[in-house]
């Protein structure tokens, strides 16, 4: 290691922030669940005794394993990476999510510009940032669009989990090059690793960023592998070119590429020459794809007006909101919106610093502790899931929260481990072991930077959210394979303290499973209300101010196709909006029930209605009639401007009309366990029956 990098004035540093970053992680993963904000279901995590006891069951796996020489032969990558792959393709077909906020306008645009419509939404000249992910999306659309394909949801998630699975196995094979099998181990790990897994139902640009990380591992390694200056370079301008890309569609992804050049240039393999030209390369490279972008949008119809521009400081000050863990606040991040931009950013920026004064020093090192949790303490993303739906796994869909709150805690304790995969390979590195390679070294230095990037970014300085913490997973996954590496050579020096060890950290496991299963029993079993999503046709567009929403024509007969609720709904809800109570009155609307002609009617009223009524399973119409004499503008018919994403299509006057959409969600409330018992011992079982194998898997070996 001493040849490949200078660590007098760069490595150990490093390393050492590190380590005291992966410390605080594992602390506030074990131990903390965040303050505020959304969560799954409304179920908290099971307490530190479950996760302590299930990542120290793992541990002792671990050395179980490396007890036995555990060895993957050819024909167990095989069979472990098509159950995999098959874990994906059902995960594919069962899960879905409806699209809302954000992903709810992207989707919607794209829409729009396949059909030829470029009058874009306000909301992108407030967060230009999205402008690229969208024409991003509709370029990979537009083929499928030339052969009549019109509902892409599903051509999305398809497209996501093809772009990360060939990113995955371009890395792994890359990374077998550095070490027999350890590829495969990654991309075997990764395969099952639901939580990186999830966002394939997340259309936007969080899984890309994740795809294009892989690939940049994968061809930093054939960089450092190559043995000619042309095999150099021409792996240097993939390298760049997608670090670029990476850049162009997510914007936050520089952090990376800031990462990626300092570890190069304190490669001595490279030479001096080709570090100037990956610098070069990377400028200049993201300088011509941002350029190149700018002038996409303005074909397309985006002229970006800086007027309007949401400005940095709003990030910054939502971020220090005492009453909030620095996630999104809808007050923060509306502050001042009637100001001009330099009048709204001088008021900002005075509130954030009366912010760091009502805090003082200790109040700031609670709210980065608040931070911190809300972003890095769990596995599993609860925070842009919501409206989440599996078919074919649950019977219900207000079993969904118990699902996804069952699968957090399952993979929580994996999530811990890779820290402590992360911590373990840095302190072997501060340690002066040699035991990794010259190539390994640079590889945890580009993760250790990466991560500690995105780490410093959203706990000091910007917002944070849970899945703004996806693009340090890559990395972990990997560190967790080069640790494990590093951890099957070493031997250990003191026989006897390791017989003492190994039956402590089991014991310790046990005490803490039991006790966790004790203390946690009464509270996840409790009962508490269930709300799932069985139905979403739209969502609202928050920052519109009305310019969507459809007039509903005196006299007009509005009538939807038949749509299908594939679960028995207890709530319909929808809004008018801004109308008045006359107007209101006007409208008479219906809900008919195909299979068995049941009609409800409804009489809307100002602001949300919400029928609580048992709706089966089956096909549905909505049907609504202005009966009065004058125009009603509402929310609850928009105008797209596109084919309907989620919604039947609409027919006025038994006239299709492209892009109108009613607005309305159908949902199910259920008084049940907030885990089932069964469910809830099969956690403790699990772990208990890990603890167990690995301890016979040790047994064995010793005789």
């Amino acid at each position: 290691m001493h040849r490949l990098l200078n660590r007098k004035f760069f490595t150990w540093p490093v390393i050492g922030v590190a380590i005291v970053m992966f410390l605080s992680l594992i602390f506030v993963a074990c131990f903390r669940y965040p303050e505020t904000g959304f969560r799954i279901g409304q179920s908290s995590f099971l307490p530190a005794t479950f996760r302590i006891g299930a990542v120290l069951s793992l541990i002792v796996l671990l050395f179980g394993l490396r007890e036995r020489r555990a060895k993957l032969s050819r024909r167990g990558i095989a069979l472990f990476i098509t159950l995999g792959l098959l874990c994906q393709l059902v995960f594919l077909l069962t899960f879905s999510r409806s699209v809302y906020s954000d992903t709810g306008y992207v989707m919607t645009m794209v829409g729009r510009l396949l059909d030829g419509q470029h009058h874009w939404y306000q909301y992108f000249y407030f967060y230009p940032n999205n402008v690229n992910v969208t024409l991003f999306w509709a370029m990979c659309l537009a083929p499928f669009k030339w052969l009549g394909v019109t509902k892409f949801f599903f051509l999305v998630r398809l497209l996501q989990l093809l772009f990360l699975d060939l990113a995955l196995f371009y890395f792994g094979t890359s990374f077998n090059k550095v070490k027999q099998n350890a590829g495969w181990l990654v991309v075997i790990l990764s395969l099952f690793y639901l939580p990186l897994l999830t966002y394939i139902v997340f259309p936007y640009n969080d899984l890309i960023a994740v795809a294009t990380i892989f690939a940049v591992l994968g061809s930093f390694i054939r960089l450092s592998l190559a043995k000619t200056r042309k095999g150099q370079t021409g792996q240097l301008v993939v390298m760049m070119l997608l670090m670029a890309a990476g850049i162009v569609v997510r914007q936050n992804s520089v952090i990376i590429l800031i990462a990626l050049l300092l570890t190069l240039l304190f490669v001595s393999k490279i030479s001096r020459k080709m570090k100037a030209l990956a610098v070069v390369l990377g400028l200049s490279l993201t300088l011509l794809g941002t350029v190149g972008m700018k002038s996409v949008q303005h074909q397309v119809g985006y002229v970006s007006q800086p007027s309007l521009v949401t400005p940095s400081i709003r990030y910054v000050n939502m971020s220090w909101n005492p009453q909030t863990s620095g996630e999104i606040n809808g007050p923060d991040s509306g502050m001042y919106g009637d100001l001009p931009k330099d009048e709204r950013a001088k008021k900002i920026t005075a509130e954030f610093k009366q912010r760091l004064k009502t805090l003082g020093v200790k109040g700031i090192a609670k709210h980065l502790l608040k931070k911190e949790t809300f972003q890095f303490a769990l596995a599993y993303s609860n925070q842009d899931m919501a409206k989440m739906q599996v078919t074919g796994l649950v019977k219900h869909e207000w079993q969904v929260p118990s699902l996804l709150g069952y699968l957090g805690n399952l993979f929580q304790p994996v999530y811990i481990l890779m820290v402590v995969a992360a911590l373990y390979v840095n302190w072997l590195l501060l340690r002066k072991k040699k035991v990794l390679s010259e190539l390994m070294t640079a590889l945890v230095l580009f993760a250790d930077l990466s991560i500690l990037g995105v780490f410093t970014f959203h706990v000091f300085l910007w917002e944070v959210r849970d899945r703004y913490a996806l693009p340090a997973v890559p990395f972990l996954l990997m560190l967790a394979v080069i640790a494990w590496l590093a951890f099957k050579e070493q031997k250990s020096a003191n026989q006897p303290r390791k017989q003492v060890v190994l039956p402590g950290l089991a014991t310790v496991s046990l005490l803490c499973l039991l006790l966790g299963f004790g203390n946690g029993f009464r509270q996840f079993t409790a009962t508490e209300t269930k709300i799932g999503n069985v139905y979403a046709s739209g969502f609202d567009f928050y920052t519109e101010d009305g310019r969507q929403e459809a007039t509903v024509q005196p006299g007009h007969h509005y009538q939807t196709s038949s749509f299908k609720l594939k679960d028995t709904a207890t709530n319909f809800a929808f809004t008018l909006g801004d109308v008045t109570e006359a107007e209101a009155k006007d409208l008479s609307l219906t809900l008919t029930n195909l299979a068995t002609n049941q009609v409800y009617s409804i009489q809307p009223k100002v602001g949300l209605n919400s029928l609580d009524e048992t709706f089966a399973k089956g096909n549905y119409r909505l049907d609504l009639v202005n009966e009065g004499k004058q125009a009603i503008k509402t929310t609850f018919l928009q105008q797209l401007g596109t084919t309907n994403l989620q919604g039947p299509v609409v027919k006025d006057n038994g006239q299709k009309v492209t892009g109108l959409n009613f607005v309305y969600d159908f949902g199910t409330v259920k008084k049940a366990d907030r885990v089932s018992p069964l469910a809830y011992a099969s956690l403790f079982v699990l772990f208990v029956f890990t603890l167990a194998i690995s301890c016979v898997f040790i047994k064995i070996k010793r005789k």
